[in-house]
């Protein structure tokens, strides 16, 4: 469906923005599960990257 037919649907009832609203998703196979050895390899891309020459801080210092 493209974004043109999407757009030239009927609008939503009450109902079913509710029934949208409220749906709880119970279905996750397609999430891998992860070991707690996994989740502690994680870090911010800042600490993991200390020298590089992007810039993390979106309002540095001004040097006075």
């Amino acid at each position: 469906m493209t974004l043109d037919e999407v757009k030239n649907l009927p609008p939503l009832s009450k109902a079913e923005i509710e029934k949208a609203m409220s749906f709880k998703n119970t279905d996750f196979s397609d999430c891998p599960k992860q070991s707690k050895k996994d989740l502690s390899q994680f870090r911010p891309w800042r600490e993991r990257n200390k020298n590089s020459a992007h810039k993390t801080d979106p309002e540095p210092a001004l040097a006075m």
